[in-house]
């Protein structure tokens, strides 16, 4: 799981008691230019609750810098974005944050001294940074996608992005290597057909160059995974003559649509995405089975509770959808009595405190998770 800079900070920075109480929003959105007034009425509607939560429970605190933040949100013409479902806002009394979610979340709003964080964490877990080169006979082209965004990768003019031209230029290619008659000078573009089907040999010269150009001005510079989108014939020629070490080598589209837009990457995406997910549950429950076999698993949300204050989770899984109610406040100590209590889910102050600490956070489907429990800690250390 990995959360933005700004609020894994904001997790581990000891002082945060100056920033409380927090405002955390959370509601669907539209995309752009669709259903405005609809957002932004769902938004105020939100904010106008946390004041009236706010108000009961912190009568002595001001409101006022709260509104102004949450003001500069809803002066924004649209709150949606293309390509995702929802949106988060955390305010303190000196900062908002605002993330963009691939997952619809209930509509809901929380005041508390503590961040509320899980749906956060279960959009975050799941949101891969990675490239996507789609590749061909032609040429290529690189999106990336941050953060659950995907934009295609602005090309120098020397990138070797177009086939017929760089198979003809010795500095993108091995210019001992013999270039067939069809490609060599500006007879491509006067005797042949530009459709037409190039050598092997030519496209394993030109695969190579786009290896090393991708490798060396992308992968090495942010060491993300490349995902390759091209036809069958095309991956098993880039695939045999590869040196990116970053190249995914379990996923993989061979079924491209000739007309790349907007609409379509993001299907492809979503695809991909879901791919990545099944990789990284798959990894998550290893690590459980390897916790448990080593002694270092511990469950019963009390035994959770202990080990996460005192810093000995490496690792905690938490049951979707599931509330155990409680307060860990920012000295450590549990309550789960109190009327205050009643109204928190302990859920969220266990997967804050951990972040805390530097461990990190899972969020599972019932599926995923042993029966009967709603939280399990992987321990730095062998269960005492």
């Amino acid at each position: 799981m990995a959360l933005t800079d700004d609020l894994k900070k904001l997790v581990m920075d000891v002082t945060r008691e100056k920033e409380s109480p927090y405002i955390s929003i959370f509601m669907g959105v539209n995309p752009n230019d669709t259903n405005i007034q609809k957002d932004k009425s769902a938004y105020k509607n939100l904010v106008a609750q946390a004041q009236k939560d706010f108000t009961s429970q912190y009568p002595k605190r001001e409101w006022d810098v709260y509104q102004e933040e949450f003001d500069l949100i809803a002066s924004e013409r649209s709150l949606g974005r293309d390509g995702f479902q929802g949106m988060a806002v955390i305010a303190s009394k000196t900062h908002i944050f605002r993330y963009y979610l691939n997952i619809q979340p209930e509509d809901q709003s929380y005041v508390s001294d503590n961040l509320y964080i899980l749906p956060i964490i279960k959009d975050a877990q799941y949101k891969f940074d990675y490239d996507m080169l789609s590749i061909d006979k032609a040429g290529f082209k690189l999106y990336r996608v941050r953060d659950g965004a995907l934009k295609l990768a602005d090309l120098p003019t020397d990138a070797p992005n177009d086939f017929h031209k760089a198979i003809i230029d010795p500095l993108l290619v091995d210019s001992q290597t013999e270039v067939h008659p069809e490609h060599a000078g500006n007879d491509v573009y006067s005797t042949r057909d530009i459709q037409d089907v190039p050598k092997e040999d030519d496209l394993v010269r030109y695969y190579k160059a786009v290896d090393l150009y991708v490798r060396q001005k992308f992968t090495l510079v942010e060491h993300v995974p490349v995902v390759l989108l091209g036809a069958e014939d095309v991956q098993d020629i880039f695939r045999k003559n590869t040196k990116n070490g970053m190249l995914e080598s379990n996923i993989k589209i061979t079924r491209v649509p000739s007309k790349l837009d907007q609409p379509t990457l993001n299907r492809l995406k979503d695809d991909i995405n879901a791919q990545f997910a099944v990789q990284s549950k798959a990894q998550i429950l290893q690590e459980l089975d390897n916790a448990r076999s080593g002694g270092r698993e511990t469950s019963g949300v009390d035994n959770v509770v202990q080990a996460a204050v005192e810093g000995r989770i490496r690792q905690v899984l938490i049951r979707d959808n599931t509330v155990e109610h409680g307060v860990i406040d920012l000295d450590m100590n549990v309550d789960t009595k109190s009327k205050t209590a009643a109204k928190h889910n302990l859920l969220n102050d266990i997967a804050v405190v951990v972040l805390a600490f530097g461990g990190s956070v899972h969020v599972l489907t019932d599926d995923e998770m042993p029966i009967g429990q709603s939280v399990i800690g992987l321990l730095r250390g062998r269960a005492q």
